[in-house]
């Protein structure tokens, strides 16, 4: 499932988005940004401002089903349990261990396993960028996580959730919730990306 051509283009939106992708306790530092147009600099500032909101609702699921139905849901035990039961349909239906390309990473049995026994974990993050065709970018602890669907790519969705502790909870601007490659976030999470799996292969 493909979300973004689903909404709209927000053409007016503005690209100010710098405040949360570089984090330091200190006030004056700057950060090099090669995508941005400011003289490829950024200058370090607040995780959030008041453009941006986040709500309280600590599950993962609730976080991610809020973000992506920009719309009253009721929020309940039995439309967690829902999603792992249709997940898990086609889980065995579409081979998505197989589509998925777990083979050199996972068991199958395990993943399945998984979502029969309706556990979370950090493979559920992976598994359910993958299931829901999103990319998902984490800020855990003044660090950026993204959780990249199928390949590493900035063109599709974004959500972004904030963790404290085992909680999630959504983060979005007014009634902005899902980010495009359009948006900067996108691109630094990528760039992101790339860095820290080049310094993995250093080390």
């Amino acid at each position: 499932m493909n979300i973004e051509p689903f909404y709209k283009k927000n053409i007016s939106y503005f690209k100010t988005l710098s405040h949360i992708l570089y984090f330091s306790l200190e006030d004056n530092t700057t950060s090099i940004d090669p995508y941005s147009n400011q003289n490829n600099t950024i200058h370090t500032l607040k995780i959030f401002d008041k453009f941006y909101k986040t709500i309280n609702l600590d599950d993962f699921f609730y976080s991610i089903f809020y973000l992506l139905v920009p719309s009253y849901i009721e929020f309940s035990q039995e439309l967690v349990a829902e999603f792992y039961d249709q997940a898990l349909k086609d889980y065995d239906h579409f081979d998505l261990f197989k589509q998925f390309q777990y083979r050199h990473k996972y068991n199958k049995q395990t993943v399945r396993n998984f979502l029969r026994q309706k556990t979370f974990n950090l493979f559920m993050l992976q598994f359910c960028a993958d299931y829901l065709d999103i990319n998902i970018i984490i800020i855990d602890n003044n660090c950026l996580n993204t959780i990249y669907s199928k390949n590493p790519t900035p063109y599709k969705s974004h959500i972004i959730l904030m963790k404290n502790g085992s909680s999630y909870q959504p983060i979005f601007q007014e009634k902005k919730y899902i980010f495009t490659s359009r948006d900067q976030i996108t691109w630094i999470a990528f760039r992101n990306y790339i860095i820290s799996e080049t310094f993995k292969k250093i080390n």
